[in-house]
């Protein structure tokens, strides 16, 4: 069963993104932006934060791509970086947050991440806010598909080659703001228009708001390149 949705206004931006054209930038941690993309304040919790020791996307691309499940057992055991707000835990020990950083972990595959997220977290069905940039992961994990309270996917700086990948997050009805840059589906003729009309809720992309005039733009190009699917009725040989 999924998990309760959370309000239509809780639209999860990290520090950094554009906001209407208005660049937020709090420090470490989020922003929540109402429905008129005003933003009113941090994150209820600093999240739990995964990160590797090393942070600097060129010296992490140089170390040998890992599995969630060879890097489980350091990342249970180890202890998360504080920020300047204490994460706050559930009487288990397991934080209780919706914001989860497992960014520059040089990851290739998501295995076991309902392991490690069930391990540390104690409600790991309600994350709204996770960044997996700067890892090697090559395609969308289904796994992300099915945290259906997820507002925010930070994605870019990873290998994901094709861009039919993005038709896996079509199902994620909280998804407002996501990133793809820096893969190389970048390269992809129509990158921006294909992702704009296969989430057609989604209203930050790559640290950009998404705007009338793109959306415009993105409707007139699938109506160019993406032919609809036709309907075959079978019918029963009489």
């Amino acid at each position: 069963m999924a998990p309760p949705l959370a309000p239509p206004s809780d639209m999860f931006l990290s520090a950094g993104e554009h906001v209407k054209g208005t660049l937020e930038d709090p420090g470490k941690g989020s922003v929540r932006v109402t429905g008129k993309g005003k933003a009113v304040s941090l994150l209820p919790d600093p999240g739990l934060d995964l990160r590797a020791k090393t942070t600097n996307p060129s010296t992490s691309a140089a170390l040998e791509p890992r599995t969630l499940r060879t890097t489980a057992p350091d990342l249970i055991s180890e202890e998360p970086r504080t920020g300047l707000r204490p994460l706050r835990h559930s009487k288990s020990g397991k934080a209780l947050t919706q914001s989860l950083w497992l960014n520059n972990n040089v990851l290739n595959e998501l295995r076991d991440f309902n392991h490690v997220t069930s391990q540390l977290l104690e409600n790991p069905e309600s994350l709204a806010w996770i960044d997996l940039s700067f890892n090697d992961l090559t395609s969308i994990d289904p796994v992300l598909t099915t945290l259906f309270n997820l507002s925010v996917l930070y994605l870019h700086g990873n290998s994901i080659q094709r861009l039919g990948e993005v038709n896996k997050l079509a199902v994620l009805p909280r998804l407002r703001s996501l990133t793809l840059h820096g893969n190389p589906i970048e390269e992809e003729k129509g990158y921006r228009q294909y992702v704009l009309c296969t989430l057609p809720r989604i209203t930050t992309f790559d640290f950009s708001g998404v705007t009338k005039a793109d959306r415009n733009t993105a409707e007139v190009w699938k109506r160019m390149n993406i032919k609809p699917k036709k309907v075959q009725i079978k019918q029963d040989a009489l």
